[in-house]
């Protein structure tokens, strides 16, 4: 009786721990995702300028 009462214990901590694992990493990957959207982001801005300032050292060198 009594090594069914632990088992059952060590199974139940076992699938708490689990998920709480699972939980923080889809948490941590959630803001990670929002980072690379956010660099991305600024990255294409920076894209866009970088091409603004070459066509405008194209026209003046001309």
């Amino acid at each position: 009786m009594m090594d069914e009462v632990l088992f059952y214990f060590v199974v139940g901590a076992s699938i708490i721990i689990v998920s709480a694992i699972w939980i923080k990493l889809r948490l941590d990957n959630t803001k990670q995702e929002k980072l690379i959207k956010k660099y991305l982001s600024d990255l294409s801005i920076l894209k866009k300028k970088n091409h603004s300032l070459r066509h405008l050292k194209k026209e003046l060198n001309q």
